[in-house]
């Protein structure tokens, strides 16, 4: 009695408690964990799934623009060895190679389409020259570059600048002389980089102006200083000179002896008379210019001159 209600109770127990489910693996499909399965189902992976060829694009468009962009109905768009066929548009005529469709629009319809694109070989033959070219400027122009500095470098502007101010002044050379074609080319025969950009005949003229300027003052102060050390009284000697242009100018000489002995001459200036040019106006222009040199009553000896009476 008591085994059969044990057996009972324990019926009862496996009735009310839930069978552990131990086949809820067992019912899913084995698919559902394959990555390849899993692959092919995202749209964004695309493994094992076979691609379309990529069409090679054609090169030469101009040959291209002659032919149909699709085969004739019945007829097929490649040939034998899988290259692709041009039909002709006027005629229909199928051609299995580039060469053979440029032969026949010339032979038949006097069209000619050279080659746009160069073989391979011939464009890298072409990029290999190309290269050697661009060395071999680059090589000329540094050797240019480098003779250039040598050149420039030989010349000393301010040397350069000296002379040309002293032959300007002691031949009596105009300024403008810095703009004779002729003067520039014989520096450009002497020493190119002289008249090239940064050169010193690049605004020479007004480079020799500033000189000139800067001379007569550096002059002046040397004569003031000889004629403050004269051992004898300094003398003086003045004329009236027309110029060409009908101007009229007054020079002004001292003659002394300098602190060695030697008997010296100096011009002192060349005055231009813009209106009369008598003896008040030169009389004026003496004072000024014993003024300018710091010569005193003391120091002045005898004054020659001509044309002291007014006009």
């Amino acid at each position: 009695m008591e085994d059969s209600q044990m057996e009972t109770r324990g019926q009862k127990r496996a009735r009310e408690e839930p069978a552990d489910d131990v086949s809820t693996l067992t019912d899913l499909d084995s698919r559902d964990f394959d990555d390849v399965t899993l692959a092919r189902d995202d749209p964004y992976h695309l493994i094992g799934i076979p691609q379309p060829k990529r069409r090679r694009p054609r090169e030469d468009t101009e040959l291209w623009s002659y032919a149909l962009e699709e085969p004739p109905e019945g007829q097929p768009a490649r040939g034998n060895s899988n290259q692709e066929l041009f039909y002709c548009k006027r005629c229909r005529k199928g051609c299995s190679s580039a060469s053979a469709f440029r032969s026949h629009l010339k032979s038949k319809h006097g069209v000619i389409a050279n080659p746009a694109v160069k073989t391979r070989v011939e464009q890298k033959a072409n990029w290999l020259a190309a290269g050697f070219k661009l060395q071999q400027q680059r090589a000329e122009n540094s050797s240019v570059s480098q003779k250039a500095k040598i050149l420039r470098d030989s010349v000393n502007q301010a040397d350069w600048l000296n002379v040309l101010v002293l032959m300007i002044v002691n031949h009596n050379l105009p300024l403008s002389i810095t703009e004779w074609p002729e003067f520039h080319l014989l520096m450009k025969i002497s020493n190119y980089t002289l008249v090239e950009r940064g050169g010193p005949m690049r605004n020479s003229r007004s480079s020799v102006r500033r000189l000139i300027g800067k001379t007569y003052e550096v002059s002046k102060e040397a004569i003031k200083q000889k004629l403050a050390k004269s051992l004898s009284k300094i003398h003086l000697t003045t004329d009236i000179w027309l110029s060409p242009n009908n101007s009229h100018y007054q020079a002004i000489t001292a003659h002394f002896v300098d602190k060695l002995g030697r008997v010296q001459k100096a011009t002192l200036a060349l005055r231009e008379h813009k209106r009369g040019y008598g003896a008040e106006e030169q009389a004026e222009i003496i004072q000024r210019v014993l003024k300018e040199f710091d010569i005193s009553k003391e120091k002045i000896g005898y004054l020659t001159g001509t044309s002291f009476f007014s006009y």
